[in-house]
């Protein structure tokens, strides 16, 4: 019995330890989410203030500067794929004089062949 009560007490004293380190932990813990939460919130009024300042050296709101951004990126894709196509149209163009060149060689040789048999018969 005494030594139940010895290994009760061991553990009762065991568990009252990690009670105590699991507080202070949780008490770390706690002042350490207090400081990122103020951090955090120093960080959010920081930025609302330095959108404010651009805002202000615009004279555009975030939202009317993002339109502005939109329509210039799309200007620019557009200005992009038309010099993408008029540069596929220009290589298509040069394609199609080579083959009308060889047509014409090709049609040139055969003309010629065929006249060299006629001359022959």
């Amino acid at each position: 019995a005494k030594q139940r009560e010895s290994q009760l007490q061991k553990e009762i004293n065991f568990n009252t330890e990690l009670k105590r380190k699991l507080n202070k932990e949780l008490e770390f813990f706690s002042t350490k989410q207090k400081k990122i939460a103020s951090k955090e919130k120093a960080i959010e009024d920081k930025l609302e203030i330095q959108i404010g300042k651009l805002e202000e050296l615009s004279r555009l709101s975030a939202e009317e500067a993002k339109a502005e951004l939109m329509d210039s990126l799309k200007e620019k894709a557009k200005s992009d794929a038309m010099g993408y196509v008029q540069q596929q149209i220009e290589e298509a163009r040069l394609t199609a004089q080579q083959e009308a060149k060889k047509i014409v060689i090709n049609t040139i040789q055969a003309e010629s062949i065929m006249e060299s048999l006629e001359i022959i018969k």
